[in-house]
C-alpha cells in the first residue's frame, strides 16, 4: 500500500522520504515522531482539540 504508485506520487510533497525499514523501526520512528511533534505543539502553546 505504502508504495503504491498512485500513493508515492504525494511523498515529495509531503517531504517524506521512501526507505526499507522493519515493523519494528517503523513503530520506533513513528512514536519518536508522536513525541516530538506533542512537545512542539506543547511547547508553542497551540490550542488543541478534544
Amino acid at each position: 500500500m505504502l508504495v503504491a504508485p498512485e500513493v508515492t506520487v504525494f511523498y515529495p510533497r509531503w517531504g517524506v522520504e521512501l526507505f526499507n525499514m522493519s515493523t519494528e523501526e517503523f513503530s520506533a520512528r513513528y512514536l519518536a515522531d508522536i513525541d516530538k511533534f506533542t512537545r512542539i505543539i506543547r511547547d508553542a502553546k497551540i490550542a488543541q482539540i478534544d
